[in-house]
């Protein structure tokens, strides 16, 4: 393997979309945050107890940095990387079901993907796969984010036509 520390701005994008999903959770994005995440992300709380972005980015940001410094026994130091600039790469997920006039029930229903979520789910592939170091690769914000790719990957599968119209049980 080897390991390279992210642009700011990928992260930033992480950062954002991870404090939003923390701090409104299924009834914004259709989907929870993993619980491991709320717990290596505690410390990333403002006086209100809201996750603030700028916080994670640092956490995310410090992780990445951490990894490769342990790989390559380099000295890079979060104060030497560009400091946190929000952006936004996520909006709320549509949904829709269809409702059936003759049993008068809605039908079961999904949210849209949008393109933002294979992209979020790509950025966050990348940031693990740079983060999964001998320094890093048990740490518990690792871990947590590994689990936040799997649970995007899941919301992403679960809510495509195909797997919607697949078979249950076959």
């Amino acid at each position: 393997m080897s390991a390279f520390i992210m642009n700011a701005e990928p992260i930033a994008k992480i950062a954002t979309y991870t404090a939003a999903l923390l701090n409104m959770g299924y009834n914004f994005f259709g989907m929870s945050a993993p619980e491991s995440l709320h717990h290596a992300l505690s410390g990333c709380r403002d006086k209100y107890g809201y996750y603030s972005d700028e916080l994670i980015y640092n956490a995310l940001y410090q992780l990445n940095i951490d990894a490769v410094n342990g790989r390559y026994h380099e000295n890079y130091t979060l104060d030497s990387m560009e400091k946190y600039k929000p952006v936004t790469a996520y909006k709320k997920p549509e949904y829709t079901s269809t409702y059936n006039p003759e049993t008068r029930r809605y039908n079961g229903g999904h949210h849209q993907i949008d393109k933002w979520m294979l992209e979020m789910s790509k950025r966050l592939a990348c940031f693990c796969y740079q983060c999964d170091e001998d320094a890093t690769y048990n740490s518990e914000l690792f871990v947590a984010m590994q689990e936040l790719e799997r649970y995007l990957n899941t919301f992403i599968v679960h809510n495509m036509s195909a797997w919607a119209n697949a078979k249950w049980g076959e």
